[in-house]
């Protein structure tokens, strides 16, 4: 007996109106064209007759798209009646968040009205032009149904960004319904619990192994990253698999002379000691790998807090008390903010996972710091990755005393600070991998939100071989905003900038100082940095009224010492230096030395050379010589 095809297609589904219905099975509406309200069953309201039969993508089953929404349709009542219903406080898997999500946003996308501006071609002539690159028939109810089709499967994010039947305009459409909320909502709890490790998103574009053993490479959308811990003396033979179809890999930094053997889509590479460094395929900055080594970290004997090995922890903010020891071990995945105030001898060490990402919605800033340290004194972070916070990840605010060391540090949503030294002293940065999507490691001596004790001097900082991928926007190496009292005895060495990115809206430089309050900045020292790929500024020194300014009057900039500077690669950037005038003050930045700078394999010896220009600033020193050059507008 042949199965008799559904022709009845709702596009509101029946277990939604079942919950409008009386104890006949009669919903209540309101009929707009005839004006009055109006009463039917369930099943033959809001339907079109073979609204979604497709004969030229499945001949054989052209009922397929109303199957695969019945099946869509069947897992999202299921997880509403588990998740939802039953209870008056929600809480969702990230991966129920997306499926929910998705499912609602498909509601939109199926309904009638989309069908109709397809139908008729209510799209302006350059949309319709693009359309016609995916439908060049002119089809476009075609084209809805081929689309419909991919949407009723997928069940995350990634899934509809890399699908190619899909057009741009739509998948731009659909993505922004899921993610983008120009005003959202303070975020005052978690917003999913991780039920496993297995919740945190796999690349599907990487593989690896290292030692024979392979390693899980996890994604966003913003990166692939992959912690590879090894033991003591322990050397590295690492095997990386691309999926994808590539055809120029680079590996960075470059100074590293990270050397490979490709085998088909194979990388082999043998590292004497742990590096962390990046593979990046065709000039993609989006889909990069982040390959992070470092040594096994024991668990401490004085451990307070233990993070075990092959679990996920939800921890909402994980609040710590003086002396307190936290383990997190390699392969824990720790789902929260750290925060801690007035803690002496306090400790976060392991190679396991901080994730931020409950903390904030997929594309927004939640204005929440991520590992917050604030009046504490003899600070330890070691070895964890820190990844996906909801803005400024490691901020040690009015801290004395701070040891950051081998950790990583990953943020992928705009103003996402990476670390962030705020009116703190005695602080060493060593060692780290930081990706920001703002400023990488910034220096500031202002108040916080809601606190202006924290407004004191910074010094004693120093920041040596790390590795820093500044994404757009803000700045690498940057001190600023926010200097409202003394900066002074600083020192950034040995150090690779591999990206400085500049994609047409913000950018910022390599190397920065961005005076907008009245802190004196002095005695600064950067020597032996190597940078790559700086795609706008490489040196950016301001005296500035801005929307962060909190006092008028400017503090000076002077004894700034720039040593052995290289830039390995990429393009050609300019420099700044720029000092402040009104008709009643003028502060000027002076005593500024560049000394051996090189970029792009030529000794630069004068300010054309550097490409830099001055405004309001005096006594620049190039490889010792005075320079004085004023440009006036």
């Amino acid at each position: 007996m042949v199965k008799q095809e559904a022709r009845r297609h709702h596009y509101i589904p029946r277990f939604i109106l079942r919950n409008f219905n009386d104890d006949n099975g009669l919903v209540y509406y309101w009929n707009i064209k005839k004006k009055r309200l109006q009463k039917k069953n369930v099943k033959n309201i809001f339907l079109n007759i073979d609204m979604y039969r497709d004969e030229s993508l499945h001949k054989d089953d052209p009922t397929q798209i109303e199957t695969k929404f019945s099946v869509f349709e069947k897992e999202i009542a299921e997880l509403i009646k588990e998740k939802i219903l039953c209870t008056t406080k929600i809480v969702l898997t990230r991966r129920e968040l997306e499926k929910m999500r998705i499912f609602m946003t498909l509601m939109a996308f199926r309904s009638n009205i989309r069908m109709e501006q397809y139908k008729n071609e209510s799209f302006d002539e350059e949309t319709r032009n693009i359309l016609l690159q995916y439908q060049p028939n002119g089809d476009f109810v075609e084209l809805w149904k081929r689309e419909l089709d991919v949407l009723a499967t997928s069940r995350t994010y990634k899934e509809i960004e890399e699908s190619e039947v899909i057009d741009p305009i739509i998948k731009k459409d659909f993505l922004n319904d899921l993610i983008y909320d120009p005003n959202p909502a303070p975020i005052t709890e978690p917003r999913f619990q991780m039920e496993s490790v297995e919740d945190l998103p796999k690349s599907e574009r990487f593989s690896l192994t290292c030692n024979g053993t392979e390693r899980p490479v996890y994604w966003t959308d913003s990166f692939n990253y992959v912690p590879v811990v090894v033991d003591e003396q322990e050397e590295l033979d690492i095997t990386i698999t691309i999926h994808d179809e590539f055809q120029e890999v680079v590996i960075r930094p470059t100074s590293y002379g990270i050397h490979f053997e490709q085998e088909g889509n194979k990388l082999h590479i043998h590292l004497d000691q742990p590096m962390k460094f990046t593979i990046e395929t065709d000039g993609g900055l989006h889909n990069a790998l982040f390959v992070l080594c470092s040594r096994r970290i024991p668990k401490p004997e004085n451990t307070t807090i233990y993070f075990e090995k092959g679990k996920a922890y939800n921890v909402g903010v994980l609040t710590l008390k003086p002396n307190d020891t936290v383990y997190v071990e390699e392969g824990a995945v720790v789902s929260g903010c750290v925060y801690a105030d007035h803690c002496n001898n306090i400790s976060i060490v392991g190679n396991g996972i901080i994730n931020g990402a409950c903390w904030h919605l997929p594309d927004s800033n939640a204005h929440r710091f991520f590992i917050y340290l604030k009046w504490c004194n003899n600070v330890r972070l070691e070895g964890f990755t820190a990844v996906d916070g909801p803005s400024w990840h490691v901020v040690p605010a009015a801290c004395d005393h701070v040891l950051i060391d081998n950790i990583n540090v990953m943020s992928r949503i705009v103003t996402g600070d990476g670390i962030d030294v705020t009116s703190s002293r005695f602080v060493e940065i060593k060692n780290c991998f930081i990706r920001a999507t703002d400023d990488c490691i910034c220096i500031k001596s202002h108040a916080l939100i809601g606190d202006t004790s924290t407004v004191r001097e910074v010094t004693k900082v120093h920041a040596h071989h790390n590795v820093i991928w500044n994404a757009e926007p803000g700045n690498a190496i940057e001190i600023g905003y926010g200097l409202q009292a003394e900066v002074h005895d600083l020192l950034f060495e040995e150090n690779d900038i591999i990206h400085c990115q500049y994609e047409g809206n913000m950018g910022g430089a390599a190397i920065s100082i961005h005076q907008a309050d009245g802190g004196h900045i002095h005695d600064i020292h950067y020597r032996n940095i190597r940078i790559e790929q700086a795609e706008q500024k490489l040196f950016d020194i301001k005296t500035l009224l801005c929307k962060y300014t909190m006092q008028w009057e400017k503090g000076m900039i002077d004894d700034i010492h720039f040593e052995n500077i290289t830039v390995l690669n990429g393009d050609f950037p300019v420099s700044t230096i720029r000092g402040f005038q009104t008709p009643e003050r003028e502060v000027r930045p002076h005593n500024i030395y560049f000394d051996n700078i090189n970029i792009l394999g030529k000794h630069c010896k004068t300010f054309q050379d550097l490409r830099l220009m001055n405004e309001l600033a005096n006594d620049i020193y190039i490889d010792g010589e005075r320079t004085f050059v004023q440009n006036r507008f």
